[in-house]
This record gives C-alpha cells, structure tokens and sequence, in this order.
C-alpha cells in the first residue's frame, strides 16, 4: 500500500465521511461524476536526511478537496475530511502515519462545473 491510499482509507472507513460521500478521485474529477465528492494528490514530497543520509521518514505536503453543489455542503464535507484526519495516525498494510496536521483551507467557485470547493492543505509526517 502506498501513502495516498492510506489517505483514502482513513477517508472511506470514517463514517461521517461516508455519510455525505464514498467517491474519493486521485488529482481530477471523472467526467459526469456526481457530487459531493472528494480529490486529493500530493503537493510536495520532502523528506528527511540525517548525517548519514535518508532517515526513512517523509513529511509530504497533501491537498484534499471537498467538492459539493452547495457551499454549505461543501463546508460540511471539508469538516468530516479534517475530523477524520487532522491529529490522526494510521499503521497498516505497510504504511505508518505518525502523525497528519492541517496546515491551511481555502474556499473557492468552480463555475465551469458549478460547484464549490474546499482545498486543504495537510502535513502528512510517515515513514518510508
């Protein structure tokens, strides 16, 4: 398993989550998908060096976007998003999240598909 998918784990197994969506997309939104929905992709990758070289341990920079029809529904779907991740940590199937901390949101129009969205940003501290 890799980081990303871990991300989408901790997102489909939360059940506030799944009760305003379960379609979860990598990067970009499929053509004619219903919503809400959420996307996600990696904005940087940094990682730890010690003396010695690599430490194991990676700090990635995600962002995760809530998308809905509405701007109340798509506030409501960023909330779920940060409970289920923000503070939390994940061991399993190969991935270790020591640690995941928002770092900022930001609420935008997508007039070409008519939805509103919530981006944020999410330091993601895991070993490699």
């Amino acid at each position: 398993m890799i980081l990303e998918e871990a991300i989408v784990d901790m997102l489909t197994d939360d059940n506030a989550v799944k009760a305003i969506t379960t379609r979860i997309f990598p990067v970009m939104i499929p053509q004619d998908s219903a919503y809400p929905l959420i996307t996600y992709q990696r904005i940087s990758g940094l990682r730890d060096t010690v003396m010695e070289g690599p430490s194991g341990f990676a700090h990635p920079r995600m962002q995760i976007d809530s998308y809905a029809k509405t701007y109340a529904g798509a506030k409501e779907l960023a909330g779920a998003v940060r409970q289920a991740l923000y503070g939390k940590t994940y061991f399993g199937d190969g991935v270790r999240i020591g640690s995941i901390v928002m770092l900022s949101d930001r609420d935008f129009y997508e007039p070409a598909i008519g939805c509103h969205r919530v981006s944020a940003d999410y330091m993601i501290w895991h070993e490699e």
